[in-house]
């Protein structure tokens, strides 16, 4: 067996969480701004994972020389000496270049190294050092956005991307090839060349040829920008006049920010027939944090709306789905909105709009940073602004039908948009027909200023994702959230389905503000593809294709990191399809083989979809273990010997098996399992199916070895469990010394005695039938459940009479209120009172309620700064919380104040709080895990910190 890869031990888990969670929150300069994609797998996710898939285990038995030389030489030395390993014991060495990888993992995960050549410089050559000087070229056959095809040709690899969906391709090309194959390429556009540097932030060095000299992919960052300004203005000019200002009392003009709409209904009440809004909430965006909405009036036998600044609006809604009259009251059933949305006559109406606020002297507010805020204001829609949205829909469009059912999330079919051109207005769909015919006239004008045919294509293909963009934020699917003002956010659908919506904002695409489509959609494009370009300049080519997996590659002795789809969890060709058409008319010319169908795929999507196959479920479900156990095994083909495979694999918590199909699958195809890593790297986010989904979808990354053809033998059930009951304590004792946190521990202990299992043939049971995969991880979490949780009980914990009392009231309610009458009782068998308590700062008193009760609750975890230390239960939640914000270095700071045996009490106090939330399903489970994964470390850094007082 060839060496142990850094995977195949331990990865630092907690950091690369953490560094998802905070890319997360980034947008500017993200690769995901080039196009819109569903559950995407965070960069630093992906990094982490090809990386430690390429890197020895320095500890191991193997490891080359020149890789352990690199460690040394590269790395810098550890601040402190590493934590003595629980498991088979290493020598210092060892165990201290060990965990240099782990901590320049730490460092390569976080956002801010992103552009960070020299970080990355530093992991190519670990690479190559590992690798025997050079790396095997790199596969994703089911590649979606491309964050890991990028990831790998950023760390030096050759990289090959698939996926079945053209949509999916293109994105995946604009992520690989173009940044790459032109960086340090000038822009070709007239404004660059005469030197116009419209961009401060462009790195213009001179050459010795007084020409200037564009960084990374600088120059095609500059195209983008200019010709989607270019195509911004030709669309101003050409259909301006269908966004006009609005005018004020005094005549005064104000430029529009967004339209607010809701859908409508014929009464069906025949005596009324009003056309009713079906509005589930008719809140505005808040102004200076004061709660606005359209009031609907009945005048004259029709509904106008008022902009209201106080008070609440009454939304006709009554229950889930079903609304009543806004003039007569009659109830309106779901069944007729259905029958009146499938025969045509569900409508929309025109309620608000929200202008720029101008100042006292007529001008314009200042706008601020760019992607700041803009202050607004909503005012009703006159018969002006009603009737120049008023635009005929062109029959001309080429559209396509809407396939898929609820199973999708399409939930919008049962409403009558079944086909992508309702998805729009006529006056969203003359806009972005307008600009999908610039972006083509664009790819001809990049040539006519002296681009070549590959240049033009490729800033054809990053305009073509910004008109998807401007797709999203123009179509009536689109989710209109006013409470959380997040009506500039980038897709109708934040989760992957398109549900079907009764209120949706139009943008003014022509704003001049960061929603506009130059502003927000060109300006995030081309930050995006010049943060990639910053990176892979000099790197090896990458090459993104279309088909599917079952159908292999065409390539070998390849590493592979994929993330395969779940059973019926995204149906992503039945939702690509509301970008197709746009695409198919933007490149369809450019990519003929990739836009050859008249609809994305579907016939060899990996997808268990009941509402394609005949005979329902079961045999969706056969189809998908058929085609995915082929997927595989094309898979196993082209995959290297010398390095593991990982696949990505995300499944439902609650989900009563969610493990064992998958491993058939993998064991059938020739691999074997070595280790299995918990990311929840995923988006949180509920998934389409309604059958049972949602709460909690995590992801997993299952670590693969193609399985020998030689020298494995099969084995008996009882030698199976001996081996587990022998090798799963010494493996999961050196996984917590590594700071795999407690919440983990049950996959990686799946990987341990999986790795046990596929070490065999078969696996017999006593009367010769071979060990199903469902059956062995019966038997792994037998022999790991008493290794797993180290739970104390409330009686072995010696804790303050306050401490006592605030974890008795936390396993009630947590840090909810409740009746102070009810704490009262509470607190008598730990002889505190309410007084004390709040004194203390552990209790706070709550508002009162209507029925005029007093009411207290926990003081939360921000509020415990002023708590005594000695206090256990302040302790832990104030070291909770600096572990959270500030690592292992805050958390130690804290303990390190309080003292040895009072930390090493909270310790115990977070291990039960800890068991009690994972038995509830509590968020904070997650919270308590880290730190107590990291208690190691923390234990270290504290005990030095009190050697040291000054540092304290």
């Amino acid at each position: 067996m060839p060496p142990k890869k850094l995977i195949e031990t331990a990865i630092p888990l907690e950091a690369i969480r953490r560094a998802c969670e905070q890319e997360k929150r980034i947008r500017r300069g993200h690769p995901i701004a080039i196009h819109p994609w569903w559950a995407p797998l965070p960069l630093a996710a992906a990094r982490a994972v090809i990386f430690a898939s390429l890197i020895d285990d320095p500890a191991g038995e193997g490891a080359p020389a020149a890789l352990l030389d690199a460690i040394d030489r590269l790395l810098p030395p550890l601040e402190k000496e590493p934590p003595p390993a629980g498991g088979p014991p290493l020598t210092p060495v060892k165990e201290t270049r060990r965990q240099k990888l782990y901590g320049f993992i730490e460092d390569l995960v976080i956002w801010d190294t992103f552009h960070s050549a020299p970080l990355l410089e530093t992991a190519r050559a670990l690479i190559r050092a590992s690798c025997g000087g050079g790396p095997p070229a790199f596969l994703d056959p089911f590649s979606g956005r491309g964050s890991l095809p990028l990831e790998a040709q950023r760390l030096g690899l050759r990289t090959y991307a698939g996926d079945l969906n053209p949509v999916a391709a293109v994105i995946t090309k604009a992520m690989i090839e173009y940044p790459r194959a032109f960086a340090e390429h000038p822009p070709v556009n007239p404004e660059a060349r005469e030197g116009a540097d419209y961009r401060r932030n462009e790195k213009n060095e001179k050459n010795e040829k007084n020409e200037k000299k564009w960084a990374g992919a600088a120059g095609l960052a500059a195209d983008i920008r200019f010709y989607g300004r270019w195509m911004h203005e030709e669309a101003r000019k050409r259909l301006g006049h269908l966004y006009p200002h609005a005018k004020d009392s005094s005549g005064a003009e104000h430029e529009v920010l967004a339209w607010f709409w809701t859908r409508t209904v014929p009464c069906p009440n025949p005596r009324c027939g009003i056309e009713t809004p079906l509005s589930a909430c008719f809140e505005l965006p808040k102004e200076d944090g004061q709660a606005v909405y359209a009031a609907p009036v009945v005048e004259g036998g029709r509904i106008r709306y008022e902009v209201k600044r106080c008070g609440a609006a009454q939304a006709p809604k009554r229950v889930p789905g079903a609304f009543r009259c806004a003039a007569c009251g009659t109830p309106i059933s779901v069944k007729h909105i259905r029958e009146q949305g499938k025969a045509g006559r569900m409508s929309a109406a025109m309620a608000a709009l929200a202008v720029k606020e101008t100042g006292k002297e007529g001008k314009e507010g200042k706008e601020g940073k760019e992607g700041g805020k803009i202050k607004k204001r909503s005012v009703p829609a006159d018969d002006a602004q009603r009737a120049a949205a008023q635009v005929p829909k062109n029959p001309l469009f080429p559209t396509i039908a809407l396939t898929g059912s609820i199973a999708s999330g399409i939930s919008a079919l049962r409403y009558g948009l079944d086909t992508v051109d309702k998805l729009f207005t006529g006056r969203q769909l003359a806009m972005l027909s307008e600009l999908s015919r610039l972006a083509a006239e664009a790819r001809e004008l990049v040539k006519e200023h002296g681009g070549s045919e590959e240049y033009a294509q490729a800033v054809g293909v990053y305009l073509a994702c910004a008109v998807d963009k401007a797709v999203c934020q123009n179509a009536s699917v689109r989710v209109w959230f006013p409470s959380k003002e997040k009506e500039g956010s980038a897709c109708p659908f934040p989760q992957p389905a398109m549900p079907m919506t009764w209120d949706f904002a139009e943008t003014n695409p022509f704003a001049r503000s960061p929603g506009g489509f130059e502003r927000k959609i060109i300006e995030e494009t081309a930050a995006a593809v010049g943060n990639i370009g910053a990176t892979v300049a000099g790197t090896p080519p990458g090459a993104a294709f279309q088909g599917p997996a079952q159908d292999g590659a065409g390539v070998q002795d390849v590493m592979v990191c994929t993330g395969p789809p779940y059973s019926n969890d995204v149906i992503y060709s039945d939702l690509s399809d509301f970008f197709y058409p746009w695409m198919r008319r933007m490149l369809g010319d450019s990519f003929p083989d990739l836009f050859r169908s008249p609809a994305v795929p579907k016939e060899k999507e990996l997808v268990a979809a009941p509402h394609r196959h005949r005979r329902g479920s079961g045999s969706a479900r056969s189809f998908f273990e058929t085609e995915m156990a082929a997927a595989l095994a094309a898979i196993a083909a082209s995959a290297s010997g010398s390095a593991p495979a990982a696949i990505f694999y995300p499944y439902k918590q609650n989900e009563k098996d969610p493990w064992s199909g998958m491993l058939r699958m993998i064991s059938k195809a020739g691999f074997m399992l070595t280790a299995a890593w918990p990311l929840r790297a995923e988006r949180k986010g509920r998934p389409p199916s309604g059958r049972g989904s949602s709460a909690g979808s995590s992801a997993a990354v299952l670590v693969c070895r193609k399985r020998p053809d030689r020298g494995l033998e099969p084995c008996s059930r009882a030698a199976f469990k001996d081996a587990l009951e022998r090798e799963l304590p010494a493996g999961l004792s050196e996984l917590k010394a590594a700071g795999v946190m407690p919440e983990d521990m049950p996959h990686a202990a799946l990987g341990l005695g999986m790795a046990v299992y596929s070490r065999y043939t078969q696996v017999l049971e006593a009367d010769g039938a071979a060990l199903e995969a469902e059956a062995a991880l019966g038997l792994i979490n037998e022999a790991a459940r008493p290794y797993l949780i180290d739970k104390p009980a409330p009686a072995d914990l010696e804790l303050d009479p306050v401490s006592g009392f605030c974890a008795e009231m936390h396993q009630g309610c947590g840090f909810n209120s409740i009746e102070s009458g009810e704490a009262s009782r509470l607190m008598r068998p730990y002889g505190v009172s309410e007084k004390e308590l709040i004194r203390k700062g552990v209790l706070k008193k709550d508002k009162k309620d209507k029925k005029d009760k007093k009411n207290v609750r926990l003081a939360a975890r921000e509020e415990l700064a002023a708590a005594p230390l000695s206090i256990i239960w302040a302790l832990a939640q104030r070291m909770v919380l600096a572990f959270q914000e500030q690592g292992v270095g805050g958390a130690a700071g804290i303990a390190a104040k309080a003292g040895g045996p009072e930390a090493d009490a909270a310790k115990e106090l977070a291990r039960l709080l800890f068991a009690r939330a994972e038995e509830n399903g509590c968020p904070d489970a997650g919270l308590y895990s880290g730190l107590l994964g990291a208690w190691p470390r923390i234990q270290q850094a504290a005990k030095a910190l009190g050697e040291n007082p000054g540092r304290v």
